[in-house]
């Protein structure tokens, strides 16, 4: 298995600050978004495609968003707020928290009831797919563009 590392991170992240987002979405997240969140906070990995399947062809991930800490006066966007402006104009619903984002504006997100992983497809017609079981899982499965096709 290869080890995938992650380049330009978001600040180091405390459990407080993890423990904020979860306030704010007003739900508990997966210990290993958690632990990935608490490792890294976002970033472009560098093992960054996800292996297609019969029914579609693998996927890039471009960045992962990060997590702004408590007291942050940084204003780009972060995980929340991205989901806050996608729930607000409608597009997703209050249990998808988009955390990833493709070269062409899809995004990846996890269902905050299943805690499954989707691709939504925004180009054309608005689209839903469920590529991964958990966040784990999704983050076990990125590889590099060779191994993605094979």
């Amino acid at each position: 298995m290869q080890s995938n590392t992650f380049e330009g991170a978001g600040p180091k992240l405390s459990m407080d600050d993890l423990k904020n987002l979860e306030r704010k979405l007003e739900v508990a997240l997966p210990s290993s978004f958690i632990d990935f969140y608490l490792r890294f906070n976002g970033g472009q990995p560098t093992l960054d495609w996800v292996p297609g399947s019969l029914r579609w062809e693998p996927t890039i991930v471009q960045e992962f968003y990060s997590i702004n800490p408590l007291g942050s006066s940084q204003e780009s966007e972060d995980i929340y707020s991205h989901y806050e402006r996608l729930v607000k104009k409608s597009l997703i619903s209050k249990n998808t928290l988009p955390f990833a984002v493709d070269p062409g504006g899809n995004f990846y997100a996890l269902d905050l009831i299943s805690k499954k992983i989707t691709y939504i497809i925004t180009e054309g017609q608005f689209q839903k797919r469920e590529i991964s079981k958990s966040f784990s899982e999704f983050i076990q499965s990125l590889t590099d563009e060779d191994s993605a096709y094979g």
